[in-house]
């Protein structure tokens, strides 16, 4: 099942349009993201896509290949003293990362959500700019 679209308002906007519209993912989300089509907003092409976070998800557009992306926001936590080789980050099947030794938590970037994640109750609210 894929991704469905729901307009909420369509716009012109510096002689383009803008649309707003909610995106409600499916039961099984698919590695690399939901494909989305300029067509499901009401519009020809895209020029910019600008999703909001929901459901603690963070989400992002791909333009390249037209894909809404879910992530996972990462928990950074200060490490046991244990190193890899490198001595870098150590990333655990819980999405939590770990720094060799001690000090204090910092940022690290999202996970892309698993393959076959059910996101079927998440509502993503869109802004799809085009023509």
């Amino acid at each position: 099942m894929a991704a469905s679209i729901a307009v909420k308002q369509r716009t012109k906007f510096a002689g383009l349009f803008a649309v707003i519209a909610d995106v409600t993912l499916d039961d099984s989300y698919p590695t690399g993201g939901e494909a989305l089509t300029p067509n499901q907003f009401g519009l020809n092409t895209f020029s910019f896509v600008l999703p909001a976070p929901a459901a603690g998800y963070n989400f992002e557009f791909d333009h390249a290949n037209k894909k809404l992306k879910a992530y996972v926001p990462v928990n950074a936590v200060a490490g046991d003293g244990a190193a890899d080789a490198n001595n870098t980050l150590m990333k655990s099947a819980t999405g939590t990362v770990e720094v060799a030794g001690t000090g204090t938590a910092f940022q690290v970037p999202a996970a892309e959500a698993a393959d076959k994640t059910d996101l079927e109750d998440v509502v993503v609210r869109v802004l799809a700019i085009g023509y």
